[in-house]
């Protein structure tokens, strides 16, 4: 989706940007057989452009293999890195510039001493025309009452985005505000898994498994909670705030950035049982309100398209030495 806005803001800037999906031939394991493979595919692709971006760090380790610093080429860094290893960083170190998206992923970096880092905050569109937004009809699609209170999760399904951490905090949440209804929508690998867990914790678990039914999701919901701890930036987060939604997220994680305390969202401490949070968020349902309408403004700003694709292009003239 990142790429996909970029692609289109892009454009307006004159840059033409041409997505190359890598994971039919670029495995995510490395070593000199494979990395050699892997860079002779990716010389061959590369043919013709002016510069490569890669958009993970397994595309980075690749691109560092294939070109070194003999051809330009930047990375971005979305998560924060699973590890600081001297050879990744090395890597890492070869191209041009490497994009945080946010602070707190180029602090960890940088206490590597990685080199060339900037942040640029991925922006998002504006939320489709079509897209639902009366809370009612949008509850009414996943047949939830309209007096509940509704927490969603959007996302990839899978373990490191810590929902079935949240689906585990359930239990306390149901007992104390029986009203209260957690949606999670998305697709991934562990779909079947959740789908056999949610039951042990309540019906008021529901599990939607189409990506594209996020924007009623949004739309059902009074705010959304990304759990994961390794994440540097969060599209959904990003999305719902841009849809007046406010956001919960972990503390100590890449994703401090998007919430301020007090104004747009909560952050929960990663050492305790997400349950507590919950419950102090469903407790009050007023201040959701007030915090989703601040969500809005403070996304319409920081989230903007076209300004992070205008930082986008200085980088790559940059890279270009243009």
């Amino acid at each position: 989706m990142m790429a996909q806005a970029w692609q289109a803001a892009l454009a307006t800037h004159g840059v033409t940007l041409d997505l190359l999906d890598v994971s039919e031939w670029m495995p995510e394991e490395t070593g000199r057989k494979v990395d050699k493979a892997v860079s002779k595919q990716l010389k061959e692709r590369a043919k013709g452009y002016d510069l490569v971006h890669a958009l993970s760090y397994r595309v980075a380790w690749a691109c560092a293999e294939a070109f070194y610093i003999r051809s330009p080429w930047v990375y971005t860094a979305y998560d924060v890195p699973a590890t600081l290893h001297s050879e990744f960083i090395d890597r890492l170190n070869a191209a041009r510039a490497g994009i945080c998206s946010s602070r707190v992923v180029r602090k960890s970096l940088d206490s590597a001493d990685a080199l060339n880092l900037t942040v640029v905050t991925p922006g998002v569109p504006a939320a489709p025309e079509d897209a639902p937004k009366d809370r009612a009809l949008a509850r009414a699609r996943f047949g939830i009452p309209e007096n509940a209170f509704v927490f969603t999760m959007v996302g990839r399904l899978a373990r490191e985005r810590g929902m079935a951490r949240i689906i585990e905090s359930w239990r306390g949440v149901r007992v104390a505000e029986p009203d209260s209804y957690l949606l999670i929508c998305g697709e991934g690998p562990d779909a079947r898994y959740l789908h056999r867990l949610a039951p042990d914790y309540g019906p008021q678990i529901l599990i939607e498994e189409d990506f594209e039914a996020r924007w009623a999701a949004y739309a059902a919901s009074q705010v959304l909670v990304v759990a994961s701890e390794i994440q540097g930036y969060s599209w959904p987060a990003a999305e719902a705030m841009m849809m007046s939604r406010p956001v919960a997220v972990p503390n100590e994680s890449g994703l401090e950035d998007m919430v301020l305390v007090g104004v747009n969202g909560w952050r929960h401490d990663p050492i305790s049982d997400w349950t507590d949070t919950m419950l102090t968020i469903a407790s009050r349902p007023e201040q959701a309100d007030v915090y989703g309408r601040a969500a809005l403004r403070e996304a319409s700003h920081r989230y903007e398209l076209n300004a992070s694709a205008e930082r986008l292009t200085r980088i790559y003239r940059e890279a270009l030495g243009e």
